[in-house]
């Protein structure tokens, strides 16, 4: 499972990992975007499946991992790439641009791999 797969250095992992012969859960918010992925993979024989999440909602990132779950198979890993970086002058310095970076970037990664991590192995709970 990828998060933040839509673009960037997410889109390049999907491709380069689906080349491998993984399959892949793709996560991402734009819809189209991931979509696009998926069948950029799908016609180079992979496989992958769209799971449009934002990695803000813990709900909305747990349901995606069920769904691949669900679809796939277990999940061997997770790579929670989304993130976001405003590039900004400091003059232009914005509170609640910090606060989205923060949200999206360390949020978004705990709310990823409490997703997958409870139930790694074989769909039976983890303790930690």
């Amino acid at each position: 499972m990828i998060t933040g797969a839509s673009s960037g250095i997410g889109r390049g992992l999907a491709v380069a990992i689906a080349r491998r012969g993984a399959k892949l859960g793709l996560v991402a918010r734009r819809v189209e975007a991931i979509d696009e992925v998926v069948c950029e993979i799908e016609a180079a024989d992979g496989t992958a499946m769209s799971l449009p999440a934002d990695v803000q909602d813990v709900d909305s990132v747990s349901a995606a991992a069920d769904k691949l779950r669900a679809s796939i198979g277990p999940i061997d890993v997770l790579i929670a790439n989304a993130g976001i970086g405003p590039t900004r002058d400091a003059a232009n310095f914005s509170a609640a641009e910090v606060s989205d970076v923060i949200n999206v970037n360390v949020i978004g990664a705990s709310n990823s791999v409490a997703a997958v991590f409870p139930k790694w192995s074989s769909g039976k709970a983890v303790t930690w």
